[in-house]
């Protein structure tokens, strides 16, 4: 994931090497208890073995930076400008990083989508209808390498009560001789609605946090400039501890010209993460419709290919009242492979939505809508 902390620790090192010295300045990070705060002391390590003019990652490079600065005793303020700019120039790279993701991503599964159509219309083997849905997927990996952790998941309480209330609803289901897609159905739709319920109260702090990031985070900051001492953002969500840390940086030195600077780059890092997570929702929210049409021009698929199969059987056969025999296994054959494929893909695009919007959460969260719409298209409902 792109790590909230890296970018807080990148923003520190901007702030304090200027002022302290490059050394300093990645000891002070290192203080941290966090395994991020290291990188800044073991990328000075592995300059000083391999020398400073190779840099690898963002961290070496400014630490390069800010020693040739030192060297050539540059005035601190050109100092700074200077690593703002790279820093202002990796977080739009970042930024631009994942919209080419998102893109590749929605051209990707609806492609996917596309080509497995043409698979049902000329294949019947199930395996390989599921392999065509399983395969988006594999793009989850890479969305969860670009995607921003603002805040920490919390799964482990919501799968367990999922968990635990859809094992009693199977069991009934099994008692009552329920159909085995009728109780697959049932017990996804508990399991979800389950989940959705202890894992909303933290989509909505996180809503909330975003509704509302000017009063709760910018504001502030700003605030620093005339009354640092009394300033206190409050921590919800990691995105708000990790810039806390910043402004009690900003406490500790107290110049009107360092909480300047302060309130320049977190304004720049505040709009780097909302552009990021309007991506990923703007995105995000294309790849269901792609499954909806898709879902459509199956049914309408199948009805045309069942038709053709009956046409082709009923030339068979001499006898007229074979035909409505023919006509019923056809089409609850049909309508089953439809219905079982309705139910993986609706599973499948909810948890590749639900985490390229946010996390794998929303997308069992959203797991029912889809269903419902899923089954509304095939006529069970």
């Amino acid at each position: 994931m792109v790590k909230i902390r890296r970018i807080i620790n990148l923003i520190i090192y901007v702030l304090l090497a200027p002022v302290v010295g490059h050394e300093e300045a990645c000891r002070y990070i290192a203080s941290g208890e966090d395994k991020e705060d290291r990188k800044f002391l073991t990328a000075l390590m592995s300059l000083r073995m391999r020398g400073y003019l190779s840099p690898k990652s963002i961290e070496e490079y400014l630490i390069s930076i800010s020693r040739n600065y030192e060297i050539s005793n540059v005035e601190s303020s050109i100092h700074f400008e200077y690593l703002f700019m790279k820093l202002e120039e990796y977080l739009g790279n970042l930024k631009k990083s994942v919209t080419d993701l998102y893109t590749a991503l929605l051209t990707g599964v609806i492609g996917i989508y596309l080509f497995s159509i043409i698979v049902m219309f000329l294949v019947s083997n199930i395996l390989l209808k599921i392999l065509t849905l399983i395969i988006p997927l594999a793009f989850l990996p890479i969305v969860h390498t670009y995607q921003p952790d603002i805040d920490y998941y919390k799964y482990t309480k919501p799968l367990t009560i999922s968990i635990s209330s859809s094992i009693p609803c199977v069991l009934i289901c099994y008692i009552l001789h329920i159909d085995v897609p009728v109780m697959i159905l049932i017990s996804i739709l508990i399991f979800s609605i389950t989940f959705s319920i202890f894992y909303t109260p933290q989509l909505f702090k996180i809503f909330r946090l975003l509704l509302n990031i000017k009063t709760r985070i910018l504001n502030p900051l700003h605030e620093l400039m005339w009354n640092p001492m009394n300033v206190k953002i409050i921590e919800m969500t990691r995105l708000e501890c990790e810039i806390n840390r910043v402004v009690e940086l900003g406490k500790k030195i107290g110049a009107p010209w360092f909480i300047a600077r302060i309130n320049r780059l977190i304004d720049m890092f505040i709009s780097t993460i909302l552009s990021i997570l309007k991506n990923n929702f703007m995105y995000g929210i294309f790849i269901p419709i792609g499954y909806i049409l898709l879902l459509y021009t199956l049914c309408i698929v199948h009805s045309v290919s069942l038709g053709k199969i009956v046409i082709m059987n009923l030339k068979q056969t001499n006898i007229p009242f074979m035909y409505y025999i023919i006509n019923a296994m056809i089409s609850f054959r049909e309508k089953i492979n439809l219905y079982i494929y309705s139910i993986l893909g609706s599973i499948v695009t909810s948890i590749v939505t639900g985490k390229s919007m946010y996390s794998i959460g929303l997308g069992l969260m959203i797991i029912p809508i889809l269903l419902l719409i899923s089954m509304y298209q095939l006529g069970v409902l």
